[in-house]
């Protein structure tokens, strides 16, 4: 069925330099409208088609808003509605927000919108304050596990998670249904009346996780992935994703004006972007994931470019969808192995980088990073969703610090405390190490609580003449203390 007549606009971040920052808009308009140009102080903005689908058209356009010495307010205008966006000075800081796990397993779209977007109105009285020069959302954005219930030939060909792994292709009416299916949830979530300000006063850099395909893609049973079922739901997630958390057309190259991925063919989805000497990076850890690889090999060339690219920079900040730093579970999980009908916890503990599958690229991870560190005297910040808690951890070697900071879900509701009471507790014993490295999870200032079972989400400061910053907004337990981030 058609959508509502328009959605957005949303913002998503395409570059700074000394003169300009980029970011890009999208909007969607019945398909029989036509799009009316953007107006901002330079001139008018015309738009660029990317996608239509169930009777709404997507359009974008690429806007350059004037850097000043200090932080300054820009406005750009669509037909008769105008925004304002923060533009941060080249001679001041900047300023964050992270946010992670915006739903739950059940789909949560048709709860009401009050309760499960209080963080999110919270997140909006912070920008009133003081405004954010970016949102950075992490994993998990679209929560989508519903699809096997929603497109009927996946409800009969897939029991649970297990797909039916030799029968044909789906139907042509299936591959529809799937689009139509993540298409509508998108226009849906970004339309909510408390996400929808933000979306289009902050721009955003996003990452997908598992939920925003489905629950555990990548680390299910290789037979799994490639049945058609599986194929065919990872083929809509990814079109929509594209259109959606990046602001790209459903296929095709990256635009090559504005490239901050990884990959010019876009195998893979990770992004890199320099402002000042501050680094922001994320790679793609579902695209090439398997349940013996996060990454494949050409996704991490392209993560040891994306380092080299951002050489010189004092602040390297790594979106990580998964933690870099959590309790080391590999015990549960060979433990796992041996009982069956345990699928679900299996992928959960085969996500993690921490898993013995994938720890041979944890210390490649951590060793690239430190050398990155070395190599620039740089500060490296890691911010992670992914768990529905919120914790705060260190890793050392001889001379640097690696700072993982998780803030999950901004949405999701938590676990009991009792078991972050237990995350705790073993996080003392539990901690993943490697030659030369040692890590340790702390707690979180003002909190006292090494794991915080409540719906939080992430505040980063990075002044430009002090060292960067971090705290959580909890919605019970209030602000956290500043943990100095040096």
């Amino acid at each position: 069925m058609p959508l509502e007549s328009h959605f957005g606009p949303v913002l998503y971040f395409r570059g700074a330099d000394s003169t300009h920052w980029r970011v890009r808009a999208l909007i969607g308009l019945s398909e029989e409208m036509q799009p009316p140009p953007v107006q901002i102080q330079s001139g008018v903005v015309p738009a660029k088609h990317l996608d239509t689908r169930l009777g709404l058209a997507i359009w974008c356009y690429d806007l350059e808003f004037p850097r000043l010495a200090e932080d300054h307010s820009a406005h750009y205008g669509i037909g008769e509605e105008s925004w304002t966006v923060c533009i941060p000075g080249t001679e001041s800081g900047l300023h964050l927000a992270f946010t992670a796990c915006n739903g739950s397993e059940t789909g949560n779209l048709d709860y009401p919108e009050e309760n499960r977007n209080r963080l999110w109105n919270r997140l909006q009285d912070a920008h009133r304050v003081t405004a954010f020069h970016l949102l950075l959302q992490g994993g998990d954005q679209l929560y989508a596990d519903p699809v096997w219930d929603r497109v009927p030939e996946l409800a009969r060909r897939v029991d649970g998670q297990k797909p039916d792994t030799k029968g044909p292709g789906v139907a042509r009416e299936t591959v529809s249904a799937i689009r139509d299916y993540y298409f509508e949830r998108y226009v849906k979530l970004w339309s909510q009346h408390e996400l929808a300000p933000l979306l289009a006063s902050i721009p955003s850099l996003m990452m997908w996780d598992d939920h925003d395909i489905f629950d555990g893609w990548g680390s299910h049973p290789p037979e799994w992935q490639a049945s058609e079922p599986y194929r065919s739901v990872y083929d809509g997630a990814r079109r929509a994703f594209r259109i959606f958390q990046l602001g790209l057309a459903p296929e095709g190259e990256a635009d090559p004006h504005h490239n901050g991925f990884f990959s010019k063919s876009l195998s893979h989805l990770g992004w890199v972007y320099r402002i000042g000497d501050v680094g922001l990076l994320a790679p793609d850890l579902r695209s090439t994931r398997t349940t013996s690889q996060v990454m494949s090999r050409s996704a991490w060339q392209g993560l040891e470019a994306a380092l080299d690219h951002l050489n010189g920079c004092r602040t390297l900040i790594l979106l990580s969808s998964v933690p870099l730093l959590n309790l080391d579970l590999t015990p549960v999980e060979r433990l796992m192995v041996w009982f069956p009908r345990q699928q679900g916890y299996q992928d959960d503990l085969r996500d993690q980088w921490q898993s013995f599958a994938h720890r041979r690229e944890w210390t490649r991870m951590m060793n690239q990073l430190f050398a990155y560190a070395k190599r620039n005297e740089a500060r490296i910040l890691v911010t992670s969703g992914e768990i529905h808690l919120g914790a705060f951890g260190r890793a050392h070697n001889e001379r640097h610090l690696i700072h993982q900071l998780i803030s999950s879900g901004i949405v999701h509701p938590p676990p009991p405390r009792a078991f972050a009471s237990a995350l705790s507790l073993l996080s003392l014993i539990l901690r993943p190490s490697a030659r030369g490295i040692r890590t340790r999870m702390q707690p979180i200032p003002g909190f006292g609580r090494r794991y915080l079972a409540e719906r939080n989400w992430l505040e980063l400061d990075l002044p430009a003449n002090a060292g960067p910053r971090a705290r959580w907004h909890a919605e019970e337990s209030g602000i956290s203390a500043w943990v100095e981030l040096k």
